[in-house]
């Protein structure tokens, strides 16, 4: 909508191990996230891992 302001700033990594059987991926995020309607931004960090398995 107009006058709604989001930012998303990320850094990621991820590595294989066992091969290319096992990879881990991790990620940091810092959200700002302006609506426009209220008279001040939210913002926030956010950090997610995720692990993906090959048999």
């Amino acid at each position: 909508m107009q006058g709604d302001d989001n930012t998303e700033l990320t850094l990621a990594a991820n590595g294989f191990f066992n091969g290319h059987r096992n990879k881990l991926t991790t990620d940091i995020s810092w959200l700002t996230i302006d609506e426009g309607s209220t008279p001040r931004a939210t913002s926030d960090w956010q950090f997610r891992i995720q692990w993906d398995i090959s048999l």
